[in-house]
């Protein structure tokens, strides 16, 4: 994902969340307690928006600029859909 004016590009992988860096290429990984599965971000609100693949409830929203887990939604699990 990239974040408009900010000149990075946020991905997941098995390693968890790292940020790119476009004008020096420099990656960076980011420590979170859990390991996200799926990325998408909320222009708007400049949040990152993560699942977590350990738990399939859980939606967490990473403030790019703090590299904070913000707040963390629990969803219904896929068993009690």
């Amino acid at each position: 994902m990239s974040r408009v004016g900010h000149g990075e590009l946020w991905v997941v992988d098995q390693a968890g969340l790292s940020r790119i860096t476009l004008m020096s290429g420099a990656l960076d990984a980011i420590p979170l307690s859990f390991v996200p599965g799926h990325l998408n971000i909320l222009p708007r609100h400049d949040r990152l928006v993560m699942d977590d693949v350990a738990n399939d409830a859980a939606l967490h929203f990473f403030d790019p600029a703090a590299r904070a887990v913000t707040s963390t939604v629990m969803l219904p699990s896929a068993s009690e859909r």
